[in-house]
């Protein structure tokens, strides 16, 4: 994205965007322990005169959300399967996973990776020493030098768990960035 083209501050769980020009289209991805979110940013200079006006062009100036854990619905919702990071005798397991790495944070590469053909576990030595909210993000790759594209993670104790399977990973924090890669079995 064009991130020097926009203000942004955060407060807690409420972030606040301004942009620093007109033309600065961007997108915008934050994530969360819990979730990942992806905005499509764009600067509209019209002369509209009332707010009204610019939600009729389906401006948004405010976005919320909720889930049904924290809503009356929450009785009625399905619960989310639990997803097991402990090995299981009956499943097939794939650890044959390569790593390079970039930066000089040995705290970011994994102490373990590997798939079951469905999700992929990223163990990290301790998630803990990451601020709330500050993990690092994982990308998937079709090719190692292809472009990076948001892969949906949920976290399970030490674990970022990635669901799917991805011949590449990118993991990033900051500048720092660790890419696996999934050597197929025979």
């Amino acid at each position: 994205g064009f991130s020097t083209g926009w203000d942004l501050t955060r407060r807690e769980n409420v972030f606040y965007l301004k942009p620093k020009n007109v033309d600065v289209d961007t997108n915008l991805v934050i994530r969360t322990a819990t979730h990942s979110y992806i905005f499509e940013l764009k600067v509209v200079a019209t002369d509209w005169t009332a707010l009204s006006q610019a939600k009729q062009a389906g401006v948004q100036y405010k976005v919320s959300f909720a889930y049904p854990n924290d809503t009356q619905f929450a009785a009625t919702a399905e619960p989310a399967p639990e997803l097991s990071t402990q090995l299981d005798k009956d499943r097939r397991y794939n650890f044959n996973y390569d790593y390079s790495t970039r930066g000089k944070q040995p705290w970011l590469v994994p102490t373990n990776v590997y798939d079951d053909g469905r999700f992929t576990y990223v163990r990290m030595s301790d998630l803990k020493q990451f601020p709330t909210g500050n993990f690092p993000a994982v990308f998937g790759r079709e090719r190692a030098d292809g472009e990076d594209f948001v892969v949906n993670t949920t976290v399970e104790s030490n674990t970022l768990v990635v669901h799917g399977t991805y011949p590449y990973l990118v993991i990033r924090h900051g500048r720092n960035v660790v890419g696996l890669r999934r050597n197929t079995p025979q």
